[in-house]
Parts: C-alpha cells; structure tokens; sequence
C-alpha cells in the first residue's frame, strides 16, 4: 500500500507544472503585455527597457511582509498633447506574478 502511495506521489509531482522563468522574466512578460493593452490607440511607441525587479514591502504593520514586486520600465511614445517623448514608469505586480497593481510615474 505505501509503494502505492509513493507511485501515486511521485507520478503526481512529475507531471505537475514547473515554471522556470525567473522572476526577471516573468515581471518583464508581465509588463510588456500589461502595457502593450494599454497603450492600444495612444499612437506609436517603442520597444521597453526594464530595471531589475525588486521587492515590494508592506509597511504599515508592526511586521514587515513582502506583498509583491516592483519593476521600472521605459518606453518612447506619444504623451497626452501628441508630443514624442520617453516615458518612464513603476509597475507594482502581485506575488503571484499573474497581475499589475498599479503604475505610476517614476520620479527619482
């Protein structure tokens, strides 16, 4: 019965599904399509540039707990009066990495 068990274990973990990007790329692909929907219909833009990912912390409890993951990008395209220009924003992405948060304008 246990040699049941152990096959039944090791056939279930062999066929589950791993997923090996790293976190680089994942927050990448994440951002890339995230933003590729919403800049449909904003005119013309250029290819992303990416920072590294990082984590984001939750602060506003006692205990600090990771809640997700922040990645900068920058991208050329047209702003609000048609001028061309680069763009420079945050994505804030879920631990999970199967969701953006939030964006917002990278100001250093």
């Amino acid at each position: 019965m246990k040699r049941i068990y152990l096959i039944a274990a090791v056939l279930f973990f062999s066929c589950s599904h791993f997923d090996t990007r790293s976190n680089q790329k994942k927050a990448e692909e994440l951002a890339t399509h995230y933003l590729d929907s919403a800049l449909k219909g904003q005119g013309d833009y250029k290819a992303f540039t990416f920072g590294k990912v990082d984590s984001l912390w939750d602060t506003t409890t006692k205990s600090k707990r990771q809640i997700g993951w922040t990645i900068y990008a920058s991208y050329q395209g047209n702003d609000a009066y048609g001028a061309y220009e680069v763009h420079k924003v945050i994505l804030k992405i879920d631990s999970g990495f199967s969701r953006v948060l939030s964006v917002s304008d990278y100001r250093p």
